[in-house]
């Protein structure tokens, strides 16, 4: 189970609802990630706070981040699948707009997965 399979895009999907003084903070500590092969695709779910504006602002100096704005409020099930709906990585990662990662989260969970001989972990 070696090459693509482990070695591939991750796409970490972000559903975002009014977390402003989060949101930031959550996208740095994917960008700060030791495996660099990472989409961001970040979902707003109709917040009314400026979560969209601080995603925009980052996507425009980082190109590995993608803002969606939903036109209705479905709840986090609903961002998180229309994040999962445009991810291009072979795998997918889901962190939640007010949660921060460690540096080597994403390389340490695939490391897992390549010895444990599996395509799914969670943590």
């Amino acid at each position: 189970m070696e090459g693509k399979y482990f070695d591939p895009k991750v796409s970490v999907i972000i559903p975002v609802y009014n977390i402003e003084r989060y949101i930031e903070a959550a996208i740095w500590s994917v960008l700060e990630q030791t495996y660099s092969d990472i989409e961001i695709i970040v979902v707003d779910d109709c917040s009314t706070d400026s979560s969209a504006e601080i995603v925009s602002k980052l996507a425009k100096k980082y190109p590995q981040i993608t803002l969606v704005s939903l036109d209705v409020n479905g709840g986090t099930g609903v961002a998180k699948n229309a994040g999962i709906a445009m991810a291009k990585g072979r795998y997918v990662a889901l962190l939640d707009g007010d949660d921060k990662w460690k540096p080597e989260k994403i390389e340490r969970q695939l490391a897992l997965m390549r010895e444990k001989e599996t395509f799914f972990s969670y943590t």
